[in-house]
């Protein structure tokens, strides 16, 4: 899950790096008018979208994580101590 987290977290920075390269990319392409406005509302949208997925899935993981380190779930894990046979009376 730490794993997962970390990914996800980069993937997060490395999409609105793409995300802006994109838009900067078609900002200076060889368009009289510059990006046609329909395009640019799509980026933006895709970019929104992207990063609201990507921070859910943060803080998904994120609770998954605490849940999974509470004293609760770690003690359902916990062997517990075994008896020597003999009866304590």
């Amino acid at each position: 899950m730490a794993i997962g987290l970390i990914w996800n977290g980069m993937g997060l920075i490395f999409g609105l790096l793409a995300m802006a390269g994109m838009h900067l990319a078609l900002q200076n392409a060889a368009m009289p008018a510059g990006m046609p406005p329909g395009l640019q509302g799509m980026v933006q949208a895709a970019m929104v979208v992207g990063v609201a997925i990507d921070i859910a899935i943060l803080v998904l993981f994120g609770w998954i994580i605490k849940k999974l380190a509470s004293d609760k779930i770690r003690r359902e894990f916990i062997k517990p101590p075994e008896h020597s046979g003999v009866l304590m009376g």
